[in-house]
């Protein structure tokens, strides 16, 4: 069961519309919840509708063309270029996924960072938008986030470019962005 983004009731999992308000439901692309709008609430993903509605001219009947589940690395039709954080000699190596947390206590990295004391339970938050981008957050860490030697104001997102270095704390992290 899920609940209706709109009207809050709970309705079947596989439902394309609420059974209650009529709301026609979207997905998050990365974590797959329901949700209204363009961008997912909980983690920044790409919101998409499971089905296109056609109208079949002949018999004047509505019917429904289902959408492949959309991935992280495409979005109908789009790919997601792949971004690595890396420091070989602290062997340290972050695969990039929209909407993640990094920090020590917080998001799917939390176990690589667990023994990094600067670090914030929460330090900074990874996005991708297709306009923009991977971008990084500083989520108002203790020992700041920088790109290129520049301090990050925090709750500004900030585009990441291949080659660029990334600190976080006291960790400096190559950013490699593949296509």
């Amino acid at each position: 069961m899920i609940i209706c983004p709109k009207c809050k009731a709970e309705i079947e999992l596989n439902s394309l519309y609420c059974d209650q308000c009529g709301f026609e439901l979207r997905f998050c692309s990365q974590c797959g919840k329901p949700g209204k709008g363009n961008r997912c609430t909980f983690c920044g993903g790409i919101m998409y509708i499971p089905a296109e509605k056609s109208q079949n001219t002949v018999a004047g009947e509505e019917s429904t063309v289902r959408v492949d589940t959309v991935t992280t690395n495409n979005v109908k039709g789009f790919s997601v270029p792949q971004l690595l954080l890396t420091n070989t000699s602290l062997n340290v190596r972050l695969e990039g996924e929209n909407g993640a947390i990094i920090g020590r206590r917080k998001g799917p990295y939390q176990l690589m960072m667990a023994n990094f004391s600067y670090i914030s339970g929460s330090h900074a938050q990874l996005k991708y938008d297709a306009l923009s981008g991977w971008t990084i957050t500083d989520m108002n860490s203790t020992n700041g986030t920088l790109v290129n030697q520049s301090r990050l104001m925090p709750g500004v997102p900030t585009v990441l470019q291949n080659g660029e270095k990334l600190q976080l704390a006291n960790i400096e992290l190559n950013i490699e962005i593949r296509p």
